[in-house]
């Protein structure tokens, strides 16, 4: 999947075979380039930084 999402094998490889759990995994750089805000919006999901400006800084 990460492949299909521009990140090459090398680094693929390298989050695969971590020993980390879900949630340190998430927080790679090599998750971070794979899955970006626009994609995750893309796919039906809500930006939360727009959906916090809209609750607490609106003026």
């Amino acid at each position: 999947m990460l492949r299909k999402y521009g990140i090459n094998h090398d680094d693929s490889m390298k989050l695969a075979n971590s020993r980390k759990g879900y949630w340190r995994a998430s927080m790679n750089d090599i998750i971070h380039r794979a899955i970006t805000n626009e994609r995750l919006i893309k796919w039906g999901l809500k930006d939360l930084s727009i959906l916090y400006e809209l609750r607490y800084l609106k003026g």
